[in-house]
């Protein structure tokens, strides 16, 4: 637990402006705390639930063969549109700033006042959720395959960093 909590704390350090050096972050459970001046920049703590519907009403439907430039001889198969999901997703989480981040194969979430834990169970429903409002079936983005899929590509995909601690 000791070198998570260091690579914590030196990531949210060298990458947030708003931290100072003297700043002590804290990995504690699922939760890590940061000192008053540290990385509270939302207006107010917000739950997860709250924080992962927002980001789930910026997406819309996506034309997957065209987004992944595949060629019309090349039918689409389940591989592509999980590529397709993970990379579109984190093309926004990027492009919005979103304050989510993977440490080695755990994913937080900042919600206002500190980044907590957010359990596989409830990313691979997120993940599925995304599938969906970009157009994939409900039935399919519902097995738990393919959510398991989803959910090996984020990891893979997924830089190992805190965000830049900023709003969305």
């Amino acid at each position: 637990m000791k070198s998570i909590e260091n690579t914590v704390q030196t990531i949210v350090v060298e990458e947030c402006p708003s931290v100072e050096s003297s700043d002590q972050s804290t990995l504690d459970g699922n939760v890590m705390h940061s000192e008053p001046d540290g990385i509270a920049l939302f207006d107010g703590q917000k739950k997860h639930e709250d924080i992962l519907d927002e980001l789930l009403q910026e997406f819309k439907p996506l034309n997957i063969r065209e987004y992944l430039k595949l060629p019309s001889d090349i039918k689409e198969k389940q591989k592509y549109i999980v590529v397709a999901v993970v990379k579109h997703l984190l093309e926004q989480a990027k492009k919005k700033q979103w304050n989510l981040a993977k440490v080695n194969d755990t994913t937080y979430l900042y919600n206002g006042a500190y980044w907590q834990q957010l359990d596989k169970d409830t990313l691979k429903a997120f993940l599925g959720k995304v599938a969906v409002k970009i157009g994939y079936s409900d039935f399919e983005a519902r097995h738990f395959q393919f959510k398991d899929m989803l959910l090996k590509q984020f990891f893979n995909r997924c830089p190992s960093s805190f965000s830049k601690c900023r709003p969305r």
